[in-house]
């Protein structure tokens, strides 16, 4: 024995002990005394050495929980019995050690609280399950179950059945079927019950079946099979049983029943004809298409109920009787009943509805069936009626009756014509809203019936009522539809038909509304190059109830069809061509006509769409342009497009005269053209004749009118303006000494503009020196003789000059003043010869007058080079010019301060030109006419002694203080 210090092997140590001592035995005897009843068993018992069961632990019968009396099932002496839980050490009292122990010698066994574990009599102790043990095998599949709690004592058949047994078995195969309703032992061993199991070979791996001729020890999860003698399936139709279906597939009644039995019955005899699911009104009660009579059902006969005599069961269709007081064949139109047709024949609906009154494919000819030509009965009728088949539910029980959503009152079953209700029902509605119907069996007015002629609902009332736009017809979206006519017959199926725009059709009624894609009078119009018939439709379609403005059909602000876009950019509003059409609204009955209406322009491809784009004859803001063909883009610069010289390159302040219209038949000097768009443009913007330039082209351009335009909208006459538009004077034109002058331009000429009349009204010339002609025609031709502008005949149309006697200056101009003789040629003094650039002093009508004393008059403050003049900085040498001669720029800039300026004077000039030899070229200058050194100023000498010296030839200054040496070539470099 192992010497374990438990307390109960250590007493019974001591006894045995005591006992040797006694000399009455050895320990070896008590051992072998000891035997499995000494502590297991009844109390008493040498018949059952199995524990006690107990709810608890029974000190006095020595019971404990437990489920020993479930897996050992009768008593026993054997040990041998506990050793597939327990091991073999239980044959001994080797066991005896105080602990548990759960081992199989034979096979694994895995118990929850492991395989040895220390015992206890704890009443809340937790008690373990088995899952690998070979006797919880699964019987549904391979392996073992998770056995109950240990002494759970309502294991029973689940201990194993995880699938729960039922009166009937448990709920697998057929077990559930009703049919299968009965004892175990019918198709089982004896003894088998829903908590017995079977006297034999229950847990031997096989499904064991008796008296139903289905195989006889079947390997459990093998494939299930059928039972070929089973009594309860005898044959419906002849002698014998029939082969069930394989276990565990549906069957019900096709259990017996070779020929299906569906909600209406077998499909034998006049069953289906009956079409009636209430299997009870002519059979016994119960049944039903899935549920056997309550009696007499297996007893070989056909059981009719309602004075239907039963008969001898027979092969289908093998009967010829009739009934003739079936409550179920009334007369439709009068009491008592028809006789029926022979069982089995075919008959219909004629069956009860005879003579005139036959069903027809829309029904009878009684009251207003005609006029409703719908096939479809169950419109108005209960679920299930057709011309050939009865409605589902209360067909024979005296009353018309109609469904509920119609509103149509059941009433008692009357003769054809006597009655006068009507419906409130759907049929009889525009939408899915019900309307009233006629009385039934009258006459009815067309349309009317269900509806106003016009549907009242918001898109139907602008598209046909209160349209500004063309009205349309009902046909022009429904094919065949004539207002007031008689639609067609699938008007009344509950769908809408739209056969026209891409509408979704057919559609439900009562449904979303949805969108026309393709309709053309939701589109442009117009195709997007002119040649076809397609147009250009909305990229988001109205839908149909929804508010609509032009947009919604048509781009306004982007149509790219044709040269809209061009149009629409200068301007939106669309009647300038479109007569009626406004940005928001188009008031025409020509709208959505399918035509292109074009007014006003002279347009030459008005009509249908796809005829090709043509032009505008009338369109005055085409300026001197033929106008081109409508969507055919010229390439040429956008301004040129309507007005100028045609240019494809880029206009710049450099030629923006190409945008001015022009006249190449003009031969005067100054281009003037006698037709009024064109006048005297281009005379202003390219100064011809010898005028030096004024400033850049573009600020010619806005000296008359304002800021250049960035879209059409000047074009003159485009945009509701019949005659040319006033110029807005700006810049130069306005220029004035005492305050602004206010030009304008009326008859055709301008009038108070400085640049014809600086000594008018606020003038920089003395009011007294105003010109004999100062608002010249715009398209006079000879306003300034060919030839030498600078003389008194053409400097007097803008103002007096030194010559006219009448000419007043705080300067004096006589000969005396001017000994060389420029009473007639101010460009000594006034730069009136131009120059290159346009620079300041050197232009002509440029706002300010020159001279008396200002030195850029003639020349730059200082004289530069090309490049030392282009590469200026803003702000500094700002009355610089670009130098006469080459060379004659040289060194000015690096002699003179950046800030130097003209008001000046000769001050910064001093030190190296003496002021008394000045203007000594008569106004050329040329370099053998520059005068340097001054003998009297010392100011700059490097030796008082000598005198400053200038070599020409050498282009070098000697003895002057800024330089120690001869200077450098005045040119060097340069």
């Amino acid at each position: 024995m192992k010497l374990l210090g438990t307390k109960a092997f250590s007493i019974n140590l001591f006894v045995t002990l005591a006992l040797s001592a006694a000399g009455i035995t050895g320990f070896s005897g008590i051992a072998e005394a000891a035997t499995c009843f000494t502590c297991h068993a009844t109390k008493g018992s040498t018949t059952d050495l199995r524990p006690v069961e107990s709810a608890f632990r029974n000190i006095t019968t020595g019971g404990f929980k437990g489920s020993h009396a479930k897996h050992i099932t009768a008593p026993t002496t054997l040990a041998s019995a506990c050793t597939p839980c327990h091991g073999p050490e239980v044959t001994s009292t080797k066991h005896r050690n105080g602990f548990i122990n759960v081992t199989s010698a034979t096979s694994s066994l895995t118990y929850s609280k492991g395989t040895s574990f220390p015992q206890s009599g704890n009443p809340g102790l937790t008690l373990g399950t088995c899952s690998t043990a070979s006797c919880h095998a699964n019987v549904y599949g391979s392996g073992a179950v998770v056995s109950p709690v240990w002494g759970n004592a309502a294991a029973n058949c689940t201990a194993c059945h995880t699938t729960p047994i039922g009166a009937n078995g448990p709920a697998t195969g057929s077990h559930t079927t009703a049919a299968h309703e009965v004892a175990c032992t019918t198709c089982h061993e004896a003894g088998t019950s829903a908590t017995s199991m079977p006297s034999l070979g229950h847990g031997d791996g096989d499904i064991d079946i008796a008296n139903v001729g289905y195989p006889l020890n079947k390997i459990k999860g093998s494939a299930a099979a059928t039972c070929s003698t089973a009594s309860c399936h005898v044959d419906v139709y002849g002698s014998g049983t029939v082969t069930t279906p394989v276990w565990g597939t549906s069957a019900s009644c096709n259990s017996c029943h070779t020929v299906a039995i569906d909600a209406t019955g077998p499909a034998t005899g006049s069953h289906a004809a009956h079409n009636d699911s209430t299997c009870t009104d002519c059979h016994a009660a119960g049944t039903t298409s899935i549920t056997k009579p309550g009696t007499g059902h297996l007893d070989g006969s056909i059981t009719v109920t309602n004075g239907y005599p039963a008969t001898a069961k027979h092969a289908a269709g093998s009967y010829s009787g009739t009934c003739s007081t079936a409550s179920c064949h009334a007369d439709p139109y009068s009491t008592g009943f028809v006789t029926t047709p022979v069982w089995g024949t075919a008959s219909g609906c004629a069956a009860c509805h005879t003579g005139a009154y036959a069903i027809t494919a829309t029904g009878p000819a009684t009251g207003s069936h005609a006029k409703h030509n719908t096939a479809n009965c169950t419109d108005c009728h209960l679920d299930g009626t057709t011309a050939t088949t009865a409605p589902t539910l209360s067909h024979i029980n005296n009353s018309i009756t109609i469904r509920a959503e119609n509103d149509y009152p059941i009433t008692a079953k009357h003769a054809p014509g006597t009655y006068t209700g009507t419906c409130l029902t759907t049929c009889h509605s525009a939408t899915s809203a019900a309307g009233t119907s006629p009385v039934w069996g009258t006459s009815a007015a067309a349309c009317t019936a269900c509806h106003p002629l016009i549907p009242t609902d918001t898109s139907h009332t602008k598209h046909v009522t209160s349209t500004t736009f063309k009205k349309a017809l009902c046909a022009d979206c429904h094919t065949g539809y004539v207002q007031g006519v008689t639609a067609a017959a699938n008007h009344r199926n509950t769908t809408i038909e739209v056969d026209a725009g891409g509408y979704p059709s057919p559609k439900a009624k009562g449904t979303a509304f949805a969108s026309c894609a393709t309709s053309y009078c939701h589109s442009s119009g117009q195709s997007a190059d002119g040649t076809s018939a397609t147009p250009v439709y909305a990229a988001v379609a109205p839908t149909w109830g929804g508010s609509v403005a032009c947009g919604s059909c048509h781009a306004t602000t982007a149509l790219n069809t044709g040269t809209h876009a061009r149009h629409i950019a200068a301007d939106n509003n669309c009647d300038y061509c479109h007569s009626g059409a406004y940005v928001s609204a188009y008031n025409s009955a020509n709208h959505v006509n399918g035509q292109i209406d074009v007014a006003n322009q002279g347009y030459s491809a008005g009509g249908a769409p796809g005829n090709g784009y043509g032009t505008c004859s009338t369109a005055i803001c085409h300026g001197s342009f033929t106008p081109p063909a409508w969507g055919v883009n010229t390439n040429y610069d956008t301004c040129t497009k309507c007005h100028g010289t045609g240019t494809v390159g880029p206009i710049t302040s450099a030629n923006r005269h190409v945008v001015a219209p022009s006249d190449p038949t003009a031969s005067d000097t100054g281009k003037v053209s006698a037709t009024a768009k064109i006048g005297a443009h281009q005379t202003h913007l390219q100064y011809f004749n010898g005028l030096s330039a004024q400033g850049t082209e573009d600020d010619r351009c806005q000296a008359c009118h304002g800021p250049l335009p960035t879209s059409g909208t000047h074009a003159a006459g485009m945009f509701g303006v019949t005659s040319d538009p006033t110029s807005t004077f700006n810049g130069l034109a306005t220029t004035s000494a005492g305050g602004t002058m206010t030009p304008a331009y009326s008859a055709g000429s301008c009038s108070n503009t400085y640049c014809h009349n600086p000594a008018g009204i606020n003038g920089t010339l003395a009011s007294g020196n105003a010109g004999v002609e100062p608002a010249p025609l715009w398209t006079e031709a000879g306003y300034i003789a060919d030839g030498t502008l600078k003389n008194d005949a053409n400097c007097n149309k803008c103002h007096k000059s030194p010559g006219n006697p009448l000419f007043t200056s705080t300067t004096d101009h006589s000969a005396s003043a001017m000994p060389n003789g420029i009473a007639t040629d101010c460009a000594g003094c006034h730069g009136h010869n131009g120059g290159a650039g346009g620079v300041a002093g050197q232009q002509h009508m440029d706002g300010i007058k020159y001279g008396n004393g200002s030195c850029d008059a003639c020349h730059g403050y200082p004289p530069m080079s090309p490049a030392k003049f282009s590469a200026r900085v803003d702000g500094t040498y700002i009355n610089a010019k670009v130098e006469d001669y080459t060379g004659g720029g040289g060194y000015h800039d690096a002699h003179l301060l950046t800030s130097v300026k003209a008001s000046e004077g000769f001050t910064p000039c001093l030190p190296c030109h003496p002021s008394s030899s000045h203007n000594g070229g008569n106004g050329t200058v040329a370099k053998a006419q520059v005068n340097v050194n001054d003998a009297a100023d010392l100011t700059f000498r490097f030796d008082e002694s000598r005198a400053k010296r200038y070599d020409a030839a050498s282009q070098s200054c000697s003895n002057v203080s800024c330089h120690y040496q001869p200077t450098p070539a005045w040119t060097f470099g340069l």
